[in-house]
């Protein structure tokens, strides 16, 4: 009985710790760029905000919708702007980190179905802190994505 009660005790612990955990990130305002006919490549943008106490970096990005995900990052360079892959996004302490155009961004590479304007995205986040959150992002047209 004893060993029953440790075992419920200490799911209960882990439980609520987990949900706790989980109120650490929030996903605001996901989308993803429609793109024409024949591309097979597209960006979804999304702000990322921090309520913990500690730095947490998004580490990994995944969706069904493309064959190849990465963190991606715009630099300007000798007075170019180039696009490279990151390995991680950092999201500060009680901060935000905002991916838009021009910015930190996910990379969808050889997309397996077209999308278009109104579609949904799954996208799957995975953070530094063990964290994962699946999310829906609406397909845009790429001038109302830029805008917001």
């Amino acid at each position: 009985m004893k060993n029953l009660s440790l075992i419920i005790f200490s799911l209960t612990l882990a439980l609520s710790s987990t949900l706790t955990f989980a109120r650490d990130l929030s996903i605001v305002a996901p989308y993803v760029r429609e793109v024409p006919p024949g591309l097979t490549t597209s960006a979804s943008f999304l702000t990322i905000i921090n309520e913990s106490e500690q730095d947490i970096s998004l580490i990994k990005a995944s969706s069904d919708v493309a064959k190849h995900v990465e963190l991606h990052e715009h630099v300007h360079d000798n007075g170019m702007m180039k696009m490279r892959q990151v390995k991680t996004i950092k999201i500060p302490a009680h901060g935000k980190t905002v991916l838009k155009p021009g910015g930190y961004h996910i990379m969808l590479i050889g997309l397996t179905r077209k999308i278009k304007a109104g579609d949904w995205v799954d996208l799957t986040l995975e953070f530094s802190n063990a964290q994962q959150q699946t999310i829906k992002a609406e397909v845009k047209k790429i001038i109302q994505g830029m805008k917001k």
